[in-house]
This record gives structure tokens, C-alpha cells and sequence, in this order.
């Protein structure tokens, strides 16, 4: 292990690092919901996170400096967090009306009204399935802002993920990527994650993984 690798800790969010959370995945992911209805509305989302049962939120710190984080949860909890927070995401939006102009902007903020997660696509798992756990966010901030080249944060937030999911009793994880993200579906094939290609061109693509098996080979 490089002296590099050994200064990046990695530990669970806490409520008064929510700010540094909000920044990372403003930076890595200005195109997610969370992200375009500002910091405030980011901010609030991350303290809801550290507060929530049932989420594992993990951060990657290096001098006290946040270079990524991975968050796990079942998708109902996820759910729950985000109509928590449906006051705030409606005056966020009302400064922001380009948001809603356009009829993703609106499905987004649909699925944050639903008490059930959005359709039943045929693409995605079963989310009324306990034992699955969705892994909504893996961000790590691009390696020009930091000396991180070569350390594997990513890698080493998805094993951190999966290992805590595990002790939890999950037994399957998912996550949703864009289907021109060939980066991270390079890190989740090496990794033993399977994809479900999307119905339609371009669409989302689903990746699963069994947690038992993967415990084994990487304990190997």
C-alpha cells in the first residue's frame, strides 16, 4: 500500500460534513435533481442522510480534504428522505422554474411525491425486495483537482459499500447509470457487477451484483 493510499480514510458521514457531501456531488454531478435545486436543498438532503437509519453513506478524506463518497439504501429510504424533504424541493423549484419546463424536470419531481419508487420497469429489480440494496450515488471528484491518481478511491468506496451492506443483511445491491458512462462500467464489470441493458436506446443502464459472491472472490 502506497503512503498516498494509506492517508485516504474512509468513514461513515457525519451531520456536520454534510456541506462537503452537497459539494462533491454538485461538482461530479451537476445534472442529478439533488444537485439543480442548489446547495441549500444538497445540504439538507446530506443531513437527512446522516440521520436516517438504514443509510450507509461513506466518505473517502485525505488531509481532511473530501475526495468521494458512496451512498446505500433501500430504495423505499431513499424514497422517504426525498418526500421528507418536498417543502424545500418545492421552493427550490419555484426560484428555479427552468427545472420544471420540461417534462423530465417534472417526472423527476413526480418520483419525489410517489410513496412507492418510480415504475416497475422491467429493466430495473424488484425495489420492494428488503434484501436489495440500491446504491444511488459513487462520486469521486476528477483527479486534476487532487493528487488521487492511482489510489482507487472508487474501487475502495464500492468494496466499503458492499462490505457494510453485507453486515446489514443485504444480499443483492443495484445501481443506475448512464449509458454513456463507459468509465464506471468498466469499475463494475472488473468487480463482478452484472448489467441489465435498457429497453430503449440510450436509456439508463441497471447493474447488480450478488453480495455473497462477491464477498467470497474478494476475500480469495
Amino acid at each position: 500500500m502506497t503512503e498516498a493510499r494509506a492517508d485516504v480514510q474512509i468513514r461513515a458521514l457525519r451531520v456536520e460534513e454534510a456541506e462537503a457531501f452537497a459539494a462533491v456531488q454538485r461538482r461530479v454531478f451537476p445534472e442529478y435533481m439533488t444537485s439543480r435545486l442548489g446547495h441549500r436543498y444538497s445540504v439538507a438532503f446530506f443531513r437527512e442522510y446522516a440521520r436516517t437509519d438504514g443509510v450507509i453513506a461513506l466518505g473517502g478524506w485525505r488531509n481532511e480534504q473530501l475526495l468521494g463518497f458512496v451512498t446505500g439504501c433501500h430504495a423505499s429510504v431513499e424514497s422517504r428522505i426525498h418526500r421528507g424533504l418536498l417543502g424545500r424541493a418545492a421552493l427550490a423549484a419555484l426560484v428555479r422554474p427552468w427545472l420544471l419546463a420540461s417534462p423530465h424536470g417534472w417526472k423527476r419531481m413526480m418520483r419525489i411525491v410517489r410513496r412507492r419508487p418510480a415504475s416497475a420497469d422491467e429493466t430495473k429489480p424488484d425495489r420492494t425486495r428488503e434484501d436489495w440494496v440500491k446504491i444511488p450515488s459513487l462520486a469521486v471528484l476528477p483527479a486534476a483537482l487532487f493528487v488521487v491518481r492511482g489510489l482507487g478511491l472508487g474501487t475502495r468506496l464500492l468494496d466499503a459499500v458492499c462490505s457494510e451492506a453485507a453486515s446489514r443483511g443485504f444480499h443483492q445491491a443495484w445501481c443506475m447509470c448512464r449509458w454513456d458512462n463507459h468509465a464506471i462500467h468498466r469499475v463494475l464489470d472488473k468487480h463482478g457487477w452484472a448489467a441489465v441493458p435498457g429497453s430503449e436506446p440510450h436509456a439508463p443502464i441497471c447493474f447488480t451484483v450478488n453480495l455473497a459472491s462477491r464477498e467470497r472472490s474478494t476475500s480469495v
